[in-house]
């Protein structure tokens, strides 16, 4: 529902976000303007979310609360994408921030430049307690025709997060781009490799405006059984894209070497976590990970060993040679 008069539509999922509301809000209301709005999507919250929420939004211009039964991070920014006026769209995570003048820079740009179909950006990331350092993409700066560095940033999985990005809204919305409900990690990835089937070119620009706060629950979350059957989805998106594309093959390999490590990775978190041996074949041969590790020939060869010990279950000495090589 693209609104002319609207230029960016700014999308904040919030679930349970009672702790996060004020700091994170606050920076973006000064940006709200004729031609800005924020939509902010309470997910089935059970804390004081939604009351917040409303009150901050009070006498506030062009900015909208959706309340909704949860559905995930996924289905809230699906949701607020069918609501949202804007040409571009900016997806923003209620416990991280921006930096208001850095964003308004942006919105500048925007102004002057509506003709873009991806704005691509650096970042900061980090915590209050140890602070942030500056995460810079390795592509050219200004607008880019040739998308291969875009495709290699890519599959080499540092251009993830939708925050780093400015989509058009136009591109996603006559191409049904969406988040992927069924995923809870790689899902970001899955709907860019999506984005990126429609557009032309791109725009690299040097004004990190948000700042990414990194927590450590992503060692937790390599613990869940379901974590590999993620990230074999994530796989088949990826490889699904290369074919589409006709890409080159470079891409598809380093797609089966993050494939080969992150497993490595996720079987040596099991051990670690004294998870049997039994229970590890069975994830690791439900998910069809062996089968498609079984399938692939690594040149490197750390990779070959990676993989001759994978696909012969030899998960412990498999983790005791990664701990020396890794030192831990």
């Amino acid at each position: 529902m693209v609104d002319s008069q609207i230029l960016l539509s700014i999308i904040i999922p919030a679930f349970n976000a009672e702790n996060y509301i004020e700091k994170c809000i606050n920076r973006i209301v000064p940006l709200l303007d004729c031609d800005v709005e924020c939509i902010v999507v309470d997910d089935g919250s059970t804390d004081n979310t939604l009351r917040l929420l409303r009150n901050i939004s009070n006498n506030i211009v062009n900015i909208y609360i959706i309340s909704q039964k949860n559905t995930g991070v996924s289905g809230a920014r699906n949701n607020a994408l069918k609501k949202a006026k804007g040409k571009y769209i900016c997806y923003i995570d209620i416990d991280d921030v921006i930096d208001t003048g850095t964003l308004k820079k942006v919105i500048e740009y925007l102004r002057d430049n509506l003709s873009e179909e991806l704005v691509v950006f650096p970042h900061y990331e980090g915590n209050d307690s140890k602070g942030f350092i500056l995460k810079e993409q390795i592509l050219h700066e200004g607008k880019n025709t040739d998308l291969m560095g875009l495709y290699k940033a890519t599959f080499s999985q540092k251009l993830n997060e939708p925050w780093k990005k400015i989509f058009r809204a136009d591109i996603l919305l006559n191409n049904d781009v969406t988040f992927p409900t069924d995923m809870y990690m790689g899902e970001d990835l899955c709907m860019f490799v999506d984005y990126l089937q429609y557009i032309h070119c791109f725009t690299y620009i040097n004004l990190p405006y948000y700042y990414y706060y990194k927590n450590d629950d992503s060692a937790s979350a390599m613990i869940k059984t379901s974590f590999i059957e993620q990230e074999m989805k994530l796989y088949a998106c990826l490889e699904n894209f290369i074919q589409k594309q006709s890409l080159d093959r470079m891409l598809s390999q380093e797609n089966d070497r993050l494939l080969l490590h992150k497993i490595t990775r996720y079987i040596k978190g099991l051990v670690d976590h004294k998870v049997s041996k039994r229970d590890i074949k069975f994830v690791i041969i439900q998910s069809g990970a062996e089968d498609r590790l079984k399938q692939i020939e690594f040149k490197n060869k750390a990779d070959k060993i990676r993989k001759w010990l994978l696909v012969h279950r030899k998960y412990y000495t498999l983790t005791v040679i990664l701990k020396i090589f890794k030192g831990k």
